[in-house]
């Protein structure tokens, strides 16, 4: 799930978009997934206004 991720945020997408590009693994394990993602430094979270954003570290 983590590189399925990781794929989709190659450009900044919010939580929302994320949750509902993988809305059949479930809001239970997607958040979890994204915020580890951003604690490992995989995903960089980014603000544009009063969205926060997440984008893949290449």
């Amino acid at each position: 799930m983590a590189t399925a991720i990781l794929t989709f945020c190659s450009e900044g997408k919010t939580e929302d978009k994320i949750l509902r590009e993988f809305i059949k693994m479930g809001e239970a394990q997607v958040k979890p997934a994204v915020r580890s993602l951003a604690k490992q430094g995989k995903l960089r979270i980014a603000n544009k206004g009063a969205k926060v954003l997440y984008q893949a570290v290449r």
